[in-house]
């Protein structure tokens, strides 16, 4: 029995060195052997680069046993020793108007491609393009205008003293007459003002006016501003029973006959009337928001005589506007940089998109791929393995102790 318990202690003992030994293998292998295959600060092995002469070489002579149909390798780029800087020539395209097919740049080949380009090759060498063009597009923007055109009637009066841009009418059912006014008074601004006079009536509703047909842009709100004097030998609303009224209507389908709008389509402006040998005349102002159902529409003023047999009545207006949304067609220039894919074959380049080539193709080659992975902290500098190594010693001493103490006992 106690024969049997000192094998015990001496196996017990051997396999505890035999791990210790394993320990001490395992680091002296990751210390001398296993560094010396990293680079300084753990950094993988660099891939040696693979000339292009050597590439070129090995094709030579594979060349007589391949097959019809080649496989494609995949490729890595070559580390060029001395690489050049490739010319690049670009073709800008200034087309006049907005282009509805985009057009191509002739490629010009360069010596390379020529070289390895051979007649009738099917494969092709692949090159970066670039190509620089200029396009000319057009937007539509829209912006707040005036609308109205000679509303302060500063450009001048045609030979019927009409404003330019205005047409007149009337309705013959007295004397209308139109005329350019001059007196400071008679202006709301500027040097000029519409004067209409309506006299010389035996019957009621006298009516004369001026119109004008305006361009907008439907379903936009617009604001309508109307400026004027009313002038009678009354002077006063309540005298002549309202007999002298100025009245304004819109056609918003662009006609322009005023008889064919409905009498409950003219709103009367709410202006007093003025005498002729007043103090002082003062401008009354009407302002509104229309909102326009069709592209053009037509805006008619015209001065109301009601009353038969009234006397001379006077109507001026200036500063008359139309303010709102104009859409505007503008012209941007751009210029546009692309790229694309040069396909060269046999007889010539075909190009995939507007693009310009830009010297010799890359050369691919297979090549060594590169070293990834974390990089791990040395078996010397790690605290758990000297940690463990320790143990394991106090485990050896204190086993090789005790079997010593034992053997030197039943020795006695």
């Amino acid at each position: 029995m106690e024969r049997f318990q000192e094998n015990r202690r001496v196996i017990l003992i051997a396999l505890l060195a035999l791990v210790l030994i394993c320990l001490v293998g395992v680091l002296i292998y990751n210390v001398f052997f296993a560094a010396s295959g990293q680079n300084v600060a753990g950094e993988p092995p660099t891939a040696t680069p693979v000339s292009t002469q050597e590439t070129e070489a090995t094709t030579e002579s594979e060349g007589d046993t391949a097959s019809s149909e080649d496989t494609t390798p995949t490729p890595t780029r070559v580390i060029s020793e001395e690489p050049t800087e490739e010319p690049t020539e670009e073709v800008t395209v200034e087309p006049t108007t907005e282009p509805t097919t985009e057009p191509a740049a002739t490629p010009t080949p360069d010596a390379g491609a020529a070289t390895t380009g051979g007649t009738g090759s099917t494969g092709g060498d692949a090159s970066t393009s670039t190509s620089t063009r200029t396009v000319e597009v057009e937007v539509d923007v829209a912006q707040i205008e005036e609308i109205l055109k000679n509303g302060g009637f500063e450009e001048g009066f045609s030979e019927d003293g009409i404003g330019i841009n205005w047409q007149g009418f009337s309705n013959n059912r007295g004397v209308v007459t139109f005329s350019a006014e001059s007196a400071i008074p008679f202006i709301k601004s500027g040097q000029a003002a519409q004067r209409i006079s309506i006299d010389q009536g035996v019957e009621p509703d006298q009516y004369g006016g001026i119109y004008q047909k305006v361009t907008v842009t439907p379903g936009q709100v617009y604001t309508l501003t109307l400026n004027g004097q009313i002038r009678s030998g009354f002077g006063d609303i309540d005298a002549s029973s309202y007999g002298y009224r100025l009245q304004y209507a819109i056609d918003f389908d662009g006609g322009e006959n005023w008889r064919a709008i409905p009498s409950d389509d003219w709103v009367e402006l709410p202006w007093d009337e003025q005498g002729f040998d007043a103090d002082e005349f003062a401008f009354s102002e009407y302002s509104t928001q229309v909102t326009p159902t069709a592209d053009t529409m037509a805006i008619f003023i015209r001065g109301w005589n009601k009353w038969p047999n009234q006397s001379l009545g006077e109507y001026t207006l200036d500063g008359l506007s139309l303010v709102g949304p104009v859409t505007r067609t503008m012209t941007i220039t751009r210029t546009e940089t692309g790229g694309g894919v040069m396909t060269s074959t046999g007889e010539g380049t075909s190009s995939s998109g507007t693009a310009t080539t830009t010297g010799q193709s890359e050369e691919m080659v297979d090549g060594a791929l590169p070293v990834t992975g974390t990089d791990d902290a040395p078996l010397m500098q790690d605290g758990r393995f000297w940690g463990a190594v320790l143990v394991l010693l106090l485990l050896v001493s204190g086993a090789v102790y005790r079997a010593k103490w034992s053997w030197s006992r039943s020795n006695r």
